[in-house]
């Protein structure tokens, strides 16, 4: 993107969710010597907050994007269990509520583009899945479409809908390795550090829901016909590994931008960068596609 010498406004509010739960967001506006371009809607990954990405947002403002970002029911300064949900569809209807939400606010005439990073992604996809009309245009950063299917995860897998039913809120899902999450040694240290992130395992509700929303995703992918562009990491996190994205299922991600029905979709992958691409240091190359992909279809 192309610097521009201004300042933009941000600011924080709640709105409550279709279930009555109070929830936090980030709003960032274009400075006012900027034409607005139209609407973006962050959706960040599970176990953390969407004001991690306040770079990316200011980035975005003073292109002319206005910019609304919401922390999940359970997440962040939202109200609800810590990184908890009864249900996968309450998370997109709470997606599909604050989209709503941010275009009445903003006052937003002009296109919606949905950002979805991680979790955020397949949220994001079935946001579109369910109510086409709220969005014009999706962008996917490191998308959690499907998560690497070890030995484990099968055999968790086999017995997850009965102690989804049983415990549900029993702590017993491992997150993925925090090592394979990036290279970059600062980021690793500054996530144990924020009292915001959940760093207990997921609980068995929230496994069986996620892995019920893949099965389902992957049944109904070739639906989706909005413009896409999804963007990818490949870095090598650690000897152990291959040069690839770690976190979520590349094969799914790769599979998915060939499936769909949109006639405008690309994929972009970004060589030593790993799942938090967008706050490793070298994410303005990151913000900088972003850009460029928003300008050639939206530029006033």
């Amino acid at each position: 993107m192309e610097e521009v010498e201004s300042e933009q406004l941000r600011s924080t509010g709640t709105f409550t969710g279709p279930r009555g739960h109070i929830l936090h967001y980030n709003r960032v506006l274009p400075p006012a010597t900027v034409a607005r371009c139209g609407l973006v809607v962050f959706l960040h990954g599970l176990g953390e907050y969407s004001s991690r990405y306040t770079n990316l947002f200011d980035e975005l403002a003073r292109h002319g994007w206005v910019v609304y970002a919401h922390d999940y029911v359970g997440h962040g300064l939202s109200e609800g269990d810590r990184m908890y949900f009864d249900r996968f569809d309450d998370v997109v209807a709470d997606a599909e509520s604050f989209i709503g939400f941010a275009k009445s606010d903003s006052q937003s005439t002009k296109p919606c583009v949905l950002l979805g990073n991680s979790l955020g992604g397949l949220v994001a996809n079935f946001v579109v899945l369910r109510q086409t009309q709220l969005v014009d245009a999706v962008i996917l950063v490191a998308p959690g479409l499907d998560v690497p299917r070890t030995w484990l995860l099968h055999v968790q897998s086999a017995v997850a809908s009965v102690l989804s039913a049983v415990f549900p809120k029993w702590r017993i899902v491992p997150g993925g390795d925090r090592n394979n999450l990036t290279s970059d040694r600062a980021i690793l240290d500054a996530i144990d550090s924020d009292p915001l992130l959940n760093k207990l395992p997921m609980s068995c509700r929230v496994g069986a829901e996620l892995l019920g929303a893949f099965t389902t995703f992957s049944q109904r992918k070739h639906l989706i016909q909005l413009p896409v562009l999804v963007i990818l990491g490949n870095a090598r996190m650690n000897l152990r590994c291959c040069s690839e994205e770690k976190m979520v299922s590349t094969a799914s991600i790769h599979s998915y931008v060939q499936d769909i029905a949109s006639q405008d979709k690309e994929l972009q992958e970004f060589d030593g960068m790993g799942h938090l691409m967008l706050l490793e240091s070298t994410r303005h190359q990151v913000f900088q596609s972003v850009g460029q992909w928003l300008h050639h279809r939206y530029h006033n």
